[in-house]
């Protein structure tokens, strides 16, 4: 295909192929917060972004930091049997798990702004 027709055909063939993969992709940040002793409220907010991996029956899901110094995992993806809401959950649990994040309330928030 050649001229219009064929830009139009692979302009229509990328959004389809975008749209196909992003209906899976969960985009969510979890935001972690606690009372000090001073009684100054602490937060940490992290990105988390999950999806199908490339494996048939895997979920994978990367983790971002939004707060400067907040603990990390030693790796900042992870790859879990099942899909993206079993990948998303295994993140928030791995964060959560920390030990820097000991004592801190979760809560998740699937509409990130």
């Amino acid at each position: 295909m050649t001229g219009r027709s064929g830009r139009r055909y692979c302009v229509g063939l990328i959004r389809s192929l975008l749209l196909r993969s992003s209906a899976n992709m969960i985009n969510a940040t979890l935001k972690l917060t606690r009372t000090a002793d001073d009684g100054a409220e602490m937060f940490r907010k992290y990105y988390l972004v999950a999806d199908f991996a490339d494996v048939r029956g895997q979920g994978k899901a990367s983790i971002i930091p939004l707060s400067v110094g907040v603990p990390m995992p030693d790796a900042e993806q992870l790859t879990v049997k099942g899909g993206e809401n079993e990948a998303l959950m295994a993140a928030a649990d791995l964060i959560k798990g920390l030990p820097g994040n000991a004592g801190f309330s979760a809560k998740i928030d699937f509409d990130p702004s």
